[in-house]
């Protein structure tokens, strides 16, 4: 009987996060388990010990992956020409609803707070924030883009975690939810807002 182990595997790393992915995204954040993860895999727990050194070590990977995943999303958008800040959070909504529980571990589900892995995850937001924050700058007084960049977050993340709690009374597709939403918010910035 041949013994399991990462060496008959190929590339056990990516083979691990693929499956605590589908784990996480079939049970959540706190069904993760290392040991759950080797046995999906056909491993032992220390060859999974040899990749992450502990559950939110994992996690932490698989927030990398998500962030990676949204900045792609997001760089997409800023490729399309005409591409305004409605699209970057229809496109932010869509990434939500379709990594429900990725998306909640993303943003902090699952880690203990003050951890190494909790702050490395904070870390990992940072270049999301700043890339909105940049797009805001042609277009909002330099000393409001981060009140305005804030803003504009914290709604289409709610907006993103009521429609993945199925909270919306609303019966309209995502696109159109969100740019009603963002157009009542234009009427309350508009009095900040650069013309042109």
């Amino acid at each position: 009987m041949q013994k399991k182990s990462s060496y008959h595997h190929g590339d056990l790393r990516s083979a691990l996060l693929k499956t605590a992915r589908e784990l996480l995204e079939e049970c959540g954040a706190s069904a993760l388990a290392l040991t759950e993860v080797a046995k999906r895999n056909g491993v032992s727990p220390p060859a999974v010990y040899h990749h992450f050194s502990s559950r939110e070590a994992l996690a932490a990977s698989l927030a990398r992956q998500g962030f990676d995943e949204l900045d792609q999303r997001m760089k997409a958008v800023a490729a399309q020409v005409g591409g305004g800040l409605a699209d970057y959070a229809v496109a932010y909504v869509a990434f939500a609803r379709e990594h429900p529980a990725l998306y909640r571990l993303m943003f902090g589900e699952g880690f203990a707070g003050g951890s190494d892995e909790g702050e490395a995850v904070r870390a990992f937001r940072r270049p999301a924030y700043d890339g909105l924050k940049a797009s805001l700058i042609a277009v909002v007084p330099i000393n409001d883009v981060p009140y305005v960049a804030l803003f504009l977050w914290a709604l289409t993340h709610g907006l993103a975690l009521l429609m993945i709690d199925g909270q919306l009374e609303i019966q309209e597709s995502d696109a159109h939810i969100v740019n009603r939403v963002l157009s009542v918010a234009r009427l309350g910035m508009a009095a900040i807002m650069r013309p042109g």
